[in-house]
């Protein structure tokens, strides 16, 4: 199955949903996998990520004729087999706190009154989640609020697990002469 994707699919959360449950909607055997050709030259992480958590491959058609798309789509590999890809995308405890803060309507200060912190560390935090989310201005996180509130429900963004190391505590035993 072949989809092709307008640009403003980032930001639509009907598209997102309709999305994600491709493959329950497409429960058929004929179906082996489900290919999203998209025409942007610069592709989300977020939206990366949540076409492989659900296994859908991606191909970049921009500028390209129809017969080199077609020849790209049936012998590019899927790009699992080449390379790790990211299902979810993992975001520091503020950063999570901050994105979570930024998709219920908190504009910066806001969210620095609210954590106690300057404005500039806010910005700080909102900078490294547009670099991990694929973004390249704030709107964007603004205006894909509900994408990125299903994708948090969906736990592909989520917020890091502290690792805790087994470090053995050196204990210092009495002397005796």
């Amino acid at each position: 199955m072949y989809l092709v994707l307008p640009d403003s699919i980032y930001s639509n959360i009907v598209y997102f949903h309709w999305l994600i449950s491709l493959r329950r909607k497409t429960n058929n055997a004929a179906i082996s996998e489900i290919i999203i050709a998209y025409h942007s030259d610069i592709f989300p992480e977020l939206f990366s990520c949540i076409c492989s958590h659900y296994k859908h491959r991606l191909v970049n058609i921009n500028n390209l004729t129809n017969d080199e798309i077609i020849k790209k789509m049936h012998t590019q590999r899927h790009p699992s087999k080449n390379k790790i890809i990211k299902k979810y995308i993992e975001l520091t405890h503020m950063e999570f706190s901050v994105l979570k803060l930024m998709i219920a309507g908190y504009s910066i200060d806001d969210i620095s009154i609210v954590h106690n912190i300057k404005p500039k560390t806010t910005y700080t935090y909102t900078n490294n989640i547009m670099k991990q989310l694929g973004f390249n201005s704030l709107k964007k996180i603004y205006s894909c609020g509900e994408i990125i509130k299903a994708s948090i429900e969906h736990e592909i963004i989520r917020e890091k697990k502290k690792q805790y190391t087994n470090a053995k505590i050196k204990t210092h035993e009495p002397q005796f002469a």
